[in-house]
């Protein structure tokens, strides 16, 4: 057998940390931040704790890993509508298809995801990572709603940031009741009459 090349090892590599931040993920969700164990999560994986200790320094670091795939997507979405030269509400709709297309791709994480931030203390301790995406977030809302004329952009960037959050959460959490493409249509009237 030939030794595995860069490549396949780090494809190995990348396939075993997203196992493990998928069953942290999991059991955080399910079990709560601080009942689950770093064993139950390696069980979950089906790696070893030695193997889960490799990539990641213990639950907190997971947390932060989970938090840091989030935000990723996010990032990437604001990146593509940025890179975009187009009226300021096309850029809005842009984000909102963006966002929705995120969630619908993969419901499940998100899901979890919000499960875990609701639990008490949790969003404390990944408050370093998220509070200069959110402020830059707010800042690209706010030019965007400048742009638009409105009267208080910043406002009215709270509020946005605010509907996608509810409207996001309502779908997750009733998929099948919740009617996202009919609201998603209504968001961007709303935003291109202004």
């Amino acid at each position: 057998m030939s030794p595995r090349s860069k490549e396949q090892l780090e494809i190995i590599r990348s396939e075993s940390k997203a196992k493990i931040l998928d069953a942290a993920l999991h059991l955080f969700s399910q079990k709560g931040y601080a009942a689950t164990t770093v064993s139950a999560i390696a069980q979950r994986a089906g790696v070893s704790k030695g193997l889960l200790y490799n990539y990641f320094s213990g639950k907190n670091d997971l947390l932060h890993g989970i938090v840091h795939q989030a935000m990723d997507i996010g990032e990437e979405i604001l990146q593509t509508s940025q890179a975009q030269s187009a009226p300021p509400h096309q850029i809005l709709c842009q984000i909102i298809d963006g966002v929705f297309f995120a969630i619908d791709s993969n419901r499940p994480f998100w899901k979890l995801l919000f499960q875990l931030t609701i639990q008490e203390g949790v969003m404390d301790m990944v408050k370093d990572l998220t509070t200069k995406q959110q402020a830059e977030q707010l800042r690209m809302a706010t030019a965007i709603f400048e742009d638009m004329g409105i009267e208080e952009p910043s406002k009215e960037a709270y509020l946005f940031a605010a509907i996608l959050d509810g409207m996001a959460l309502q779908y997750v959490a009733l998929p099948q009741e919740y009617p996202l493409q009919q609201q998603i249509q209504y968001l961007k009237e709303r935003y291109v009459k202004k």
